[in-house]
Protein backbone atom coordinates (compact mmCIF):
# COMPACT_ATOMS: atom_id res chain seq x y z
CA UNK A 1 0.00 0.00 0.00
CA UNK A 2 1.68 3.25 -1.02
CA UNK A 3 0.79 6.11 1.68
CA UNK A 4 1.02 9.58 -0.08
CA UNK A 5 3.43 11.88 1.96
CA UNK A 6 2.30 15.15 0.89
CA UNK A 7 -0.68 15.18 3.13
CA UNK A 8 1.59 15.25 6.15
CA UNK A 9 2.85 18.43 7.67
CA UNK A 10 4.80 19.09 10.87
CA UNK A 11 3.14 19.16 14.13
CA UNK A 12 0.51 16.93 12.90
CA UNK A 13 -0.24 14.08 14.90
CA UNK A 14 0.09 9.92 14.22
CA UNK A 15 -1.82 7.60 15.77
CA UNK A 16 -0.99 3.71 15.76
CA UNK A 17 -3.45 1.06 16.47
CA UNK A 18 -1.15 -1.97 16.86
CA UNK A 19 -2.29 -5.63 15.97
CA UNK A 20 -0.71 -7.85 18.72
CA UNK A 21 -1.40 -8.31 22.26
CA UNK A 22 0.08 -5.19 23.62
CA UNK A 23 -1.20 -3.32 21.74
CA UNK A 24 -4.36 -5.03 22.61
CA UNK A 25 -3.34 -4.76 26.47
CA UNK A 26 -2.87 -1.26 26.31
CA UNK A 27 -6.13 -0.48 24.50
CA UNK A 28 -7.70 -2.17 27.28
CA UNK A 29 -6.17 0.03 29.52
CA UNK A 30 -6.81 3.13 28.03
CA UNK A 31 -10.51 2.52 27.08
CA UNK A 32 -9.97 2.14 24.03
CA UNK A 33 -11.11 -1.50 20.96
CA UNK A 34 -8.29 -3.51 20.70
CA UNK A 35 -7.07 -3.37 16.95
CA UNK A 36 -9.08 -0.23 16.32
CA UNK A 37 -8.01 2.31 19.38
CA UNK A 38 -4.95 3.91 19.71
CA UNK A 39 -2.35 2.00 21.35
CA UNK A 40 0.90 4.56 20.27
CA UNK A 41 1.44 8.19 18.74
CA UNK A 42 3.66 10.27 16.88
CA UNK A 43 4.15 13.30 15.76
CA UNK A 44 5.17 13.98 12.15
CA UNK A 45 8.24 16.91 11.55
CA UNK A 46 9.58 18.04 8.09
CA UNK A 47 13.35 18.49 9.61
CA UNK A 48 14.87 21.98 9.03
CA UNK A 49 18.13 21.05 7.92
CA UNK A 50 17.31 18.35 5.16
CA UNK A 51 14.03 18.76 4.89
CA UNK A 52 12.97 14.77 5.40
CA UNK A 53 9.73 14.00 6.48
CA UNK A 54 10.42 12.21 10.16
CA UNK A 55 7.99 10.59 12.40
CA UNK A 56 9.29 11.53 15.90
CA UNK A 57 8.47 9.04 18.54
CA UNK A 58 9.04 8.37 22.34
CA UNK A 59 9.47 4.03 21.82
CA UNK A 60 10.61 0.84 23.11
CA UNK A 61 8.90 -1.13 20.34
CA UNK A 62 10.89 0.03 17.38
CA UNK A 63 13.29 -2.48 15.41
CA UNK A 64 14.25 0.17 13.47
CA UNK A 65 17.84 2.65 13.72
CA UNK A 66 16.90 5.91 14.52
CA UNK A 67 17.52 8.75 11.73
CA UNK A 68 19.91 10.50 13.97
CA UNK A 69 21.10 7.64 16.42
CA UNK A 70 21.99 5.22 13.52
CA UNK A 71 21.06 2.46 15.87
CA UNK A 72 17.75 0.54 17.77
CA UNK A 73 17.29 2.84 20.69
CA UNK A 74 14.59 2.86 23.28
CA UNK A 75 13.07 6.38 24.02
CA UNK A 76 12.97 9.47 22.43
CA UNK A 77 13.57 8.81 18.06
CA UNK A 78 13.24 9.58 14.84
CA UNK A 79 12.48 7.42 11.38
CA UNK A 80 11.79 8.26 7.72
CA UNK A 81 8.14 8.72 7.69
CA UNK A 82 7.45 6.73 4.70
CA UNK A 83 9.15 3.94 6.32
CA UNK A 84 8.04 3.84 9.20
CA UNK A 85 4.61 3.98 8.47
CA UNK A 86 5.43 1.10 5.94
CA UNK A 87 6.60 -1.32 8.80
CA UNK A 88 3.93 -1.21 10.81
CA UNK A 89 1.13 -3.89 11.14
CA UNK A 90 -2.24 -2.48 11.87
CA UNK A 91 -4.01 0.71 11.76
CA UNK A 92 -2.41 3.81 11.32
CA UNK A 93 -4.59 7.09 11.35
CA UNK A 94 -3.61 11.04 10.57
CA UNK A 95 -4.76 13.68 13.00
CA UNK A 96 -3.67 17.20 11.16
CA UNK A 97 -3.30 20.01 12.89
CA UNK A 98 -6.46 22.15 12.33
CA UNK A 99 -3.78 25.76 12.29
CA UNK A 100 -0.57 24.75 10.11
CA UNK A 101 2.73 25.62 12.03
CA UNK A 102 4.12 28.90 10.30
CA UNK A 103 8.03 29.03 9.78
CA UNK A 104 9.40 29.85 12.95
CA UNK A 105 7.29 27.52 15.16
CA UNK A 106 7.71 24.91 12.55
CA UNK A 107 11.75 25.23 12.68
CA UNK A 108 11.71 25.69 16.44
CA UNK A 109 9.69 21.74 16.89
CA UNK A 110 12.77 20.53 14.88
CA UNK A 111 15.13 21.46 16.69
CA UNK A 112 13.19 20.99 20.36
CA UNK A 113 12.51 17.55 18.71
CA UNK A 114 16.31 16.92 18.33
CA UNK A 115 17.15 18.14 21.71
CA UNK A 116 14.61 15.10 23.11
CA UNK A 117 16.93 12.74 21.32
CA UNK A 118 17.77 9.66 23.53
CA UNK A 119 15.47 10.66 26.48
CA UNK A 120 14.93 7.53 27.76
CA UNK A 121 10.92 5.68 27.34
CA UNK A 122 9.23 5.86 30.77
CA UNK A 123 7.93 2.48 31.07
CA UNK A 124 6.75 3.29 34.70
CA UNK A 125 4.84 6.78 33.53
CA UNK A 126 3.15 4.67 30.59
CA UNK A 127 1.38 2.19 32.80
CA UNK A 128 0.25 5.06 35.02
CA UNK A 129 -1.39 6.50 32.39
CA UNK A 130 -3.75 4.42 31.60
CA UNK A 131 -7.43 5.19 32.67
CA UNK A 132 -7.73 3.30 35.54
CA UNK A 133 -8.70 4.37 38.89
CA UNK A 134 -4.57 3.76 40.13
CA UNK A 135 -3.21 5.89 36.83
CA UNK A 136 -5.37 8.71 37.23
CA UNK A 137 -4.89 9.45 40.98
CA UNK A 138 -1.24 8.92 39.97
CA UNK A 139 -1.14 11.50 37.78
CA UNK A 140 -3.21 13.89 39.63
CA UNK A 141 -1.05 13.31 42.70
CA UNK A 142 2.59 14.18 41.04
CA UNK A 143 4.36 16.74 38.99
CA UNK A 144 5.17 16.31 35.22
CA UNK A 145 8.50 15.16 34.64
CA UNK A 146 9.85 14.04 31.77
CA UNK A 147 13.50 13.09 32.18
CA UNK A 148 11.85 9.86 30.58
CA UNK A 149 9.02 10.14 28.62
CA UNK A 150 6.64 7.96 26.66
CA UNK A 151 4.59 8.10 23.37
CA UNK A 152 1.56 10.60 24.55
CA UNK A 153 3.51 12.18 27.10
CA UNK A 154 6.35 13.56 24.34
CA UNK A 155 3.33 14.38 21.64
CA UNK A 156 1.87 17.47 23.96
CA UNK A 157 5.26 18.05 25.25
CA UNK A 158 6.25 19.11 21.60
CA UNK A 159 2.68 20.52 20.83
CA UNK A 160 3.47 22.98 23.90
CA UNK A 161 6.81 24.11 22.60
CA UNK A 162 4.66 25.23 19.63
CA UNK A 163 2.00 27.22 21.60
CA UNK A 164 -0.49 24.41 20.75
CA UNK A 165 -0.88 22.86 24.20
CA UNK A 166 -1.60 24.69 27.61
CA UNK A 167 1.58 25.53 28.86
CA UNK A 168 0.14 24.65 32.55
CA UNK A 169 -0.90 21.22 31.23
CA UNK A 170 0.64 18.19 33.22
CA UNK A 171 1.94 16.01 30.08
CA UNK A 172 2.09 13.31 31.70
CA UNK A 173 -1.69 12.67 32.19
CA UNK A 174 -2.09 11.47 28.76
CA UNK A 175 -2.26 7.57 27.69
CA UNK A 176 -2.71 7.66 23.33
CA UNK A 177 -6.46 7.66 23.37
CA UNK A 178 -6.96 10.24 26.04
CA UNK A 179 -4.80 13.09 24.04
CA UNK A 180 -6.04 12.10 21.01
CA UNK A 181 -9.64 12.49 22.49
CA UNK A 182 -8.62 15.95 24.04
CA UNK A 183 -6.78 16.95 20.98
CA UNK A 184 -10.20 16.43 18.88
CA UNK A 185 -12.45 18.24 21.70
CA UNK A 186 -10.09 21.13 21.79
CA UNK A 187 -9.72 21.61 18.24
CA UNK A 188 -5.80 21.06 17.90
CA UNK A 189 -6.07 19.03 15.35
CA UNK A 190 -9.03 17.77 13.04
CA UNK A 191 -10.78 14.60 12.66
CA UNK A 192 -8.76 11.56 12.35
CA UNK A 193 -8.33 10.19 8.18
CA UNK A 194 -7.22 6.34 8.58
CA UNK A 195 -4.49 6.07 6.09
CA UNK A 196 -3.67 2.59 6.72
Amino acid sequence: MQIDLSQFRSGDVIGFSGADLMSDVVNVATLGWPRWGLSHVGIVMVDPENWSKLLWESTSQSRSPCWFQKRVVSGVQAHELGARLAEHRGRIWLYPLVESLRTIPWAHLGFWCRRQLGTPYDLAGAIAARELCCGWLWHRLLPEDTARVFCSEFVPAALREVGRWPSDANCSRYSPNRLVRLLRREAIVGPGVRIK
